[in-house]
């Protein structure tokens, strides 16, 4: 369930090491200590000084090659965390056997206790029950990195990861987007949503908390506090799904977690403020819409965001994201003025390159294009510009931050013209079908 980073070296000596000569000292003076120890009697116990983890080796090894018999080695950690090594007299081999079962067991002690959080992790993934989050996202990820394993670099496998330690999703956050409770929800926020599904047409279940538990109180001073929000995600995830289910003809009054109504929105979760792609879907095929309305152009360095809105006016509203000094996402508003945008721009100037966003995705040179001739300024090297970077590989929807259909920015003086949202709107997928009466 959990693997070593595959970053780290594994290393693997067999036989002796040699001590090398800047610690010999000091292990020579640690078997020293150990022999007038064993030649005195009184003490039972000699703690060595703390050292780090390859110095205990040397002592472990060198001790035992010196004194074979009547002496057994424990690691141990004082008050400060530090850790080192008892030497414990020994008087017989039962007394020896004895004290390799206390070190084994207290090892597996030490090593249960490091797995922490993690055992809860997996009891929840062998249950195989229903997990519920609220905007959920970054919780999966960092669950799945912290406690499971190094995330993948490929977002398929990423998908088969998530879908393998946890195999039932569910976000809320997405329930409260999607009609029909969409409609009836003006905020999908954790409080407000709590707020909102507390009055009709929603009914919050009926909570009995026992009395030595008296913190949790439906008011918003313990929000964001991990365990308050599971706590009222929860309540949230049984108010709208009871709605669902009385919506249904006969009407379900408690929704189970395995209903059917509720697996249009399992093993999907909601991505922030992206407008064209509702959800990423776990189990299945993503939404990808159109990016037919999206160029990618390369231009001379000096060029800044006013020479691109320039270049593009004919076209109405645009939005611009940057990849470097020299390239840029241009999205149009309109986007049914798409289809003329190469044969518009390509022939007007030798300064700019243009190509679809499909071209430059597959890496595809296009005819129409015209490379930008390199000026002797572009060989001067200076300082770069502080841009977002954009991973082009990667699907749309990583990352909302690098998305290239965004709100309209401040920077566009060309208010009066509004951006075309029928084929946004178009796009919406419906989840949950309300039953014809």
């Amino acid at each position: 369930f959990v693997t070593p980073d595959s970053g780290a070296e594994a290393v693997t000596t067999k036989g002796p090491i040699n001590v090398p000569e800047e610690h010999k000292d000091f292990i020579e003076g640690i078997c020293k200590s150990v022999e007038e120890f064993l030649e005195k009697d009184g003490e039972e116990n000699l703690s060595l000084p703390p050292c780090n983890g390859f110095v205990r080796k040397l002592i472990y090894q060198t001790v035992r090659q010196r004194f074979q018999s009547g002496v057994h080695l424990g690691a141990k950690t004082d008050e400060k965390k530090q850790r080192y090594i008892q030497v414990t007299r020994i008087k017989t081999e039962d007394e020896m056997k004895m004290k390799e079962q206390e070190k084994q067991s207290a090892e597996l002690a030490e090593l249960e206790e490091a797995v922490g959080f993690t055992k809860v992790i997996r009891l929840i993934s062998q249950s195989g029950k229903l997990m519920v989050g609220h905007n959920m996202f970054m919780d999966l990820v960092h669950l799945l990195n912290r406690f499971c394993s190094q995330l993948p670099e490929n977002y398929q496998e990423f998908k088969a990861m998530a879908k393998c330690v946890f195999p039932k999703i569910l976000d809320t956050k997405l329930m409260a987007n999607t009609a029909p409770c969409k409609d009836l929800l003006p905020s999908s926020v954790l409080g407000d949503l709590l707020n909102h599904t507390s009055c009709t047409p929603f009914k919050p279940p009926e909570i009995v908390i026992p009395e030595n538990f008296p913190q949790y109180k439906l008011d918003d001073s313990n929000l964001h506090e991990a365990a308050y929000d599971a706590y009222i995600t929860g309540i949230c995830f049984t108010a709208m799904s009871n709605f669902l289910g009385g919506l249904q003809n006969p009407p379900l009054p408690n929704v189970l977690p395995d209903a059917t109504i509720i697996k249009p929105f399992t093993n999907k979760l909601f991505l922030m403020r992206i407008s064209d792609i509702p959800y990423l879907d776990l189990a299945g095929d993503d939404v990808l819409p159109s990016r037919d309305h999206v160029f990618h152009v390369t231009f001379p360095k000096e060029w800044k965001a006013p020479d691109l809105y320039q270049l593009f006016s004919p076209f109405g509203n645009v939005y611009i994201t940057w990849l470097d000094d020299v390239s840029a996402f241009v999205s149009l508003y309109k986007k049914d003025q798409s289809a003329t945008v190469m044969s518009t721009l390509c022939k007007r100037d030798t300064r700019y390159k243009i190509m679809t966003y499909e071209l430059f995705k597959n890496g595809l040179p296009d005819k129409e294009s015209r490379k930008r001739p390199h000026s002797a300024e572009s060989t001067e090297e200076e300082e770069p510009k502080k841009k977002k970077p954009l991973n082009v590989d990667a699907p749309v929807f990583v990352s909302r931050s690098r998305s290239i259909t965004p709100p309209m920015p401040e920077e566009n003086e060309n208010k009066e013209e509004e951006p075309d949202s029928t084929s946004e709107q178009s796009s919406e997928q419906k989840l949950f079908e309300v039953p014809a009466w």
